[in-house]
């Protein structure tokens, strides 16, 4: 089943797929209703700017089955969204906010139907007493209409035009937890103010993602539901381009078991993931060794093997000191008094155990003990070494022409190119680090290898 791309919630209560003009057809179904929409609602279809509004067709097609599914299997009441701030559409870099409204306007009262008061600005008062407002998108019901024909059904699209680079603003952690409070989503720059503020390095990071989505476009990932991805966007963090730069597309969302059901240029595909990443790529960027430990082959579950009575505790234990290296990883703080609340709720992690567990974690990582909830952490320093070695281990076996799919930590790649990507990214892994820490610390670095029906691990050791 697909997923509704974005729901949000609004104060009116009404959840939203927001259309995100990044599709194009793909199949024969999806190229035939789509030439029959632009034809019926006289919407322009040859040259660059049918190909245009071709995407925005495509695009709404796909926000549309998306929600009358959703009505149909859950009874949700899911609206579509258009926003009305044309600085919102300058984000997507294929289409602009004059063809986007000038087809939502054709539709309207065929095959969408306003609802009404929506896209007018609404006022409130906040918790501290102050007037303030929110944009309330313009909404839209999705006629049943469109199930009649059987290529509404049968349509497979592509996603090609994602937002390429998006830079995050800093905010501080009071800001952030206002943020968080009213579920907003976090500040961002806008592609014109980012090019003005990081000028130079900001058009390299959005010429690498461009050419990683050209490249995609001819090898495009089809996932198990019907649809095919071929477009990513680069993410940083903290108003810097040093924090953060992780790759989004389509299949980043999708359940590990679900992605391993792909396919690439017609073939299988296999995971390529590395393991404990984080603490591991964190102790050697800062030129300190796992303790008393040469190689390994999955280390949070090394460290839980002498906690432990039997294989089954042995999972158990392994899975909560990876939730607990992630949360001290994540807030940048070795010093963390308490679990957060959803490890309390979630795993009945108790205050004695918490402390236990980080003891053992900082026993056996000692870098953990340099972390900082300034920059030395999760989303800041680590994901942005973690996304450059992804980012040359792409650029590299591109220059051989092997499709790959990042997620996070992990490859996605043909099940044919699996020892060249794998012998690829461990050797990108291990040249940057050697790189980074002057020749200090020569790490080839533990992965696991995964496909639909068998997960196999490589051991991880210091030269």
């Amino acid at each position: 089943m697909e997923s509704i791309t974005r729901n949000l919630l609004r104060k009116d209560s009404q959840y939203l797929n927001i259309i995100s003009p990044t599709y194009l057809p793909y199949n024969d179904g999806a190229q035939r209703i789509c030439s029959k929409i632009l034809g019926q609602y006289d919407l322009k279809s040859e040259g660059k700017i049918g190909e245009r509004y071709r995407l925005v067709v495509a695009s709404l097609l796909i926000a549309a089955r998306q929600i009358l599914r959703a009505r149909v299997q859950d009874g949700n009441p899911v609206l579509l969204g258009c926003p009305g701030n044309n600085n919102y559409w300058s984000n997507y870099p294929l289409v602009g906010a004059p063809i986007i409204k000038n087809v939502i306007g054709k539709l309207d009262g065929e095959l969408l139907h306003k609802k009404e008061g929506s896209g007018q600005r609404v006022f409130y008062e906040t918790d501290a007493g102050n007037l303030s407002f929110d944009g309330i998108t313009t909404m839209y019901e999705v006629d049943t209409v469109l199930l009649e024909d059987p290529d509404f059904n049968a349509a497979e699209y592509i996603e090609v035009g994602r937002e390429l680079v998006k830079v995050n603003k800093y905010e501080g952690v009071g800001k952030r937890n206002v943020r968080e409070t009213y579920n907003r989503p976090k500040p961002r720059y806008s592609e014109k103010a980012a090019r003005k503020t990081f000028r130079v390095p900001f058009v390299e990071r959005v010429r690498e993602a461009e050419a990683l989505n050209t490249f995609w476009r001819q090898h495009p990932l089809q996932l198990p539901e019907g649809s095919w991805a071929a477009s990513a966007t680069r993410v940083f963090h903290d108003g810097r381009l040093d924090a953060g730069g992780r790759l989004y597309g389509l299949w980043t969302t999708r359940p590990n078991k679900l992605r391993l059901q792909s396919k690439i240029d017609g073939e299988a595909v296999c995971s390529i993931d590395l393991n404990a990443s984080q603490p591991v790529l964190f102790s050697s960027l800062m030129g300190v060794k796992l303790k008393d430990r040469e190689f390994w082959y999955d280390l949070y579950g090394e460290i839980a093997f002498p906690l432990a009575n039997n294989a089954e505790e042995t999972g158990t234990i392994r899975d909560i000191l990876k939730q607990v290296g992630v949360e001290l990883i994540g807030r940048g703080n070795h010093l963390k008094a308490k679990p957060s609340d959803k490890l309390v709720e979630e795993i009945g992690l108790t205050q004695k155990l918490w402390e236990q567990y980080k003891a053992i974690l900082l026993e056996h990582i000692p870098a953990l003990t340099l972390l900082d909830s300034d920059y030395l952490n999760g989303a800041g320093f680590i994901s942005y070494h973690e996304s450059q070695m992804m980012l040359l281990s792409l650029q590299a076996l591109m220059a051989i022409d092997v499709p790959a799919y990042p997620v996070h930590d992990c490859l996605i790649v043909k099940v044919s190119d699996k020892d060249k990507a794998m012998q690829v990214f461990r050797d990108t892994v291990r040249s940057y680090i050697l790189n980074h820490t002057k020749n200090t610390i020569d790490l080839t670095i533990a992965i696991s290898v995964e496909d639909i029906t068998k997960k196999r691990r490589e051991k991880g050791y210091y030269s």
